[in-house]
C-alpha cells in the first residue's frame, strides 16, 4: 500500500512539474513558443488522471478485482472477461480478505459446509 502511494505521488510530481516550471518561468520564454510549451505541459499535467487507475490496477489486487467485476456488468464486456471476475482478491499479508464463516444470532460461527442448514440474517 505504501509502495502504491509513493508511486502515485511520484507520477503526480512527474506530470505536474513541467507545467509548474513553465508557469514560474513564463516571462523569460519567447511568445512564439510559449503556446506550444503550455499545451504540452498542460496536456501532461492533465493526463495524470489517466495514470491513477493503471497504477491502482497494477499494484492493488482488490482494486483490480472490483474493477473487473464492475466491467463485467457492461454487456459487451461480459464475453471478454468471464473467468477473470471469478478470481478472489489476494491479500499481501497471506491472511484471507473475507471470512468463509458466518455468524448466527446466538453468536456461534457457521462454516461454509453448515450454511445450508441455517437461515442466516
Amino acid at each position: 500500500m505504501i509502495k502504491m502511494m509513493v508511486t502515485v505521488v511520484f507520477v503526480f510530481t512527474l506530470c505536474w512539474l513541467p507545467f509548474n516550471i513553465l508557469w514560474v518561468t513564463a516571462e523569460s520564454i519567447g511568445d512564439e513558443i510559449k503556446p506550444y510549451l503550455w499545451f504540452a505541459a498542460h496536456w501532461l499535467a492533465m493526463s495524470h488522471a489517466c495514470y491513477n487507475p493503471i497504477i491502482y490496477c497494477y499494484m492493488n489486487s482488490r482494486f483490480r478485482t472490483g474493477f473487473l467485476q464492475t466491467l463485467s456488468t457492461i454487456p459487451c464486456c461480459r464475453k471478454c472477461i468471464p473467468s477473470l471476475t471469478m478470481r478472489r482478491p489476494r491479500s499481501s499479508t497471506g491472511f484471507p480478505l473475507t471470512s468463509k464463516s458466518k455468524l448466527r444470532r446466538d453468536g456461534k460461527h457457521i462454516t461454509a459446509s453448515q450454511q445450508h442448514l441455517y437461515f442466516v440474517y
